[in-house]
């Protein structure tokens, strides 16, 4: 199992690479990376330094029909307060999107459209 200390770099490498295609990379449970709020020990202060290189250093296209687009990295956490407010405030390569709970109606919306694809449902 690799740790954070080692994924971190290899991600900020794969996300600086020029490709052809944009990447992007689904970190969840990016909450449990660090102690929550603005108080880190060191170690995960690093860690975070990283995180926020491997965002700014994402590679860009600028010609062709992708100019503009950014190799992406999505952070997955249950709430902002257990990221710290320096990696995302005034930080033009982060935009944070709050994303609540589905309510019932969406719920069962969802289920219709996708209960064909559950395990053992005949169409």
């Amino acid at each position: 199992m690799q740790t954070p200390e080692d994924a971190l770099p290899a991600l900020r490498t794969v996300l600086s690479r020029s490709r052809s295609e944009p990447c992007s990379a689904i970190f969840q449970f990016s909450d449990k990376l660090v102690s929550g709020g603005d108080q880190q020990a060191a170690a995960e202060r690093e860690l975070l330094v990283v995180l926020g290189l491997t965002v700014a250093e994402a590679h860009r296209h600028t010609s062709g029909p992708l100019a503009g687009v950014r190799n992406t990295l999505v952070m997955l956490a249950p709430s902002l307060g257990q990221v710290p407010a320096w990696l995302y405030r005034e930080n033009p390569f982060i935009q944070v999107i709050a994303v609540g709970h589905p309510d019932k109606s969406e719920r069962l919306e969802y289920f219709q459209q996708q209960y064909l694809n559950f395990h053992g449902a005949v169409g």
